[in-house]
């Protein structure tokens, strides 16, 4: 569900994001040498550090998301989609034709992350206030108390979706990992694309009749 609007509430949620992705970034930093070398290649340990960054970004955007979400307000949400994935993919090919090599992938990936982030900023109407990361109790205790089991619930389906991912490719190396990857989002793509297109639309409509029975 959508909890209904208030500056204290949407300021604690911008912040909670924050902590808890800098947390996350901060994990991910320290075990990035354990995680690189569980499969075998710990060279790439720099890019992984880096790449753990985008949870950071992506957390930024994650509060004005939900509001234009919340306020069905769909097209600057595709827009926010579309220049994500088109400054993205300029951004690796110029890297990559400057030579950058993998990290051309990398870069390119942090700079979408943040051009999805500060396009979502341009279309919200909600801007944090001063003192944004004063965490109230009240508006804590509500958002924790959904988005704390909600939180819990979503790693777990990421755990389970990806199990096998870390599987092929701990067991069978990282170009085998490729070609499964490949060979199962085709078909993925095809089965929950409109699935996930339509659950968007369907959570934040249930969401505001819940909030306005008479509708």
């Amino acid at each position: 569900m959508f909890l209904p609007l208030a500056r204290r509430r949407t300021d604690a949620a911008l912040t909670v994001c924050l902590l808890v992705s800098g947390a996350f970034v901060l994990v991910a930093m320290l075990l990035a040498p354990l995680v690189t070398s569980f499969f075998g290649h710990p060279e790439v340990t720099g890019m992984f550090r880096v790449l753990s960054l985008s949870l950071l970004l992506r957390a930024t955007g994650q509060v004005p998301d939900a509001l234009l979400r919340q306020g069905l307000r769909f097209r600057p949400r595709t827009m926010a989609e579309l220049s994500r994935s088109l400054t993205q993919g300029a951004a690796s090919v110029v890297l990559a034709v400057a030579s950058f090599g993998p990290w051309a992938i990398v870069d390119g990936y942090l700079v979408g992350c943040a051009v999805w982030s500060a396009m979502l900023w341009r279309f919200a109407d909600y801007r944090p206030g001063p003192s944004f990361w004063r965490l109230r109790g009240s508006g804590v205790r509500q958002l924790l108390a959904f988005g704390a089991p909600a939180a819990g619930t979503a790693f777990l389906l990421c755990l389970v979706f990806n199990i096998d991912y870390l599987i092929v490719g701990r067991v069978l190396g990282a170009r085998a990992l490729a070609y499964y990857t490949i060979g199962f989002r085709i078909p993925e793509l095809l089965i929950l694309g409109a699935f996930n297109v339509i659950s968007v639309v369907a959570f934040p409509v249930f969401s505001l009749v819940r909030q306005s029975p008479q509708r």
